[in-house]
């Protein structure tokens, strides 16, 4: 089991980020294991003993793909629950080791915790996007429940339902690879027109549910920040059927 995971930190943010954001340091973060820089290393054999992972010597942000999650001033550490990704990796850290001592459920959740997510499209090792099993790594580290679009629709039409009313916020997410076309984007004209009326349909409804299309990146900015991204103005996809239902969330004209 991995204790310990060494990355190179950034000389472009002073907010001790890593370098790059690789599949071992998202896991790593959402595990709460600590994340240390080379410098760790040659300061642990200087001493000739095991140094504390602090300072210059450890990682606190894995750097976001969209910048406006890096803005210093949307961040704060006394507000754990502010979205940034900022100090993200320590924020988490924190909220980790304070559901070990508090019964607040907002603590106790992952960042993508009940959240039903959809890979759509072919997620092939060489493109944009990771591979698919890397996806559904994150996916279930981070909380998530990988379906496929059939699983989703059915799921999605259950929260319409009288008895679904009262229930908390949920999230049905068609997280997209980097597909132009809507042939590879695994978005069939059904699975469209079913999220299309969902949309639609909870504008006026009343409910906490929330329906998100976004591009790939998204996932991964959700681990930087260590909660679910809702405002997904930075996360547009790349085939028409995915973008259209992108600008009818964020309230793109047409």
């Amino acid at each position: 089991m991995t204790s310990l995971c060494i990355t190179m930190p950034s000389s472009q943010h002073e907010a001790c980020s890593s370098q790059c954001r690789t599949l071992k340091s998202m896991r790593a973060a959402l595990s709460g294991i600590a994340i240390v820089t080379p410098e760790w290393i040659s300061r642990s054999l200087e001493k000739k003993e095991i140094q504390l992972p602090k300072g210059n010597l450890c990682i606190r942000t894995l750097p976001s793909k969209a910048e406006r999650w890096m803005v210093k001033e949307n961040c704060s550490m006394q507000n754990l629950c502010k979205t940034t990704a900022r100090f993200g990796v320590a924020r988490y850290a924190a909220r980790l080791k304070l559901r070990e001592c508090s019964p607040c459920p907002s603590l106790l959740e992952l960042p993508l915790q009940g959240a039903y997510i959809c890979l759509c499209g072919s997620w092939k090792k060489g493109g944009l996007t990771p591979k698919k099993a890397d996806a559904q790594t994150i996916l279930h580290e981070a909380g998530a429940q990988a379906v496929s679009a059939t699983s989703l629709m059915r799921q999605l039409k259950d929260t319409f339902k009288p008895s679904s009313e009262s229930e908390e916020s949920r999230f049905f997410v068609l997280l997209c690879d980097d597909a132009k076309t809507d042939k590879d984007s695994g978005i069939s004209t059904t699975l469209f027109d079913e999220i299309s009326s969902s949309l639609n349909s909870l504008q006026s409804s009343g409910l906490k549910t929330k329906v998100l299309v976004v591009g790939s990146a998204w996932l991964f900015d959700c681990v930087s920040c260590g909660t679910t991204i809702v405002d997904v103005r930075s996360y547009s996809p790349d085939s028409p059927r995915a973008k259209e239902l992108w600008k009818k969330i964020v309230n793109v004209p047409p």
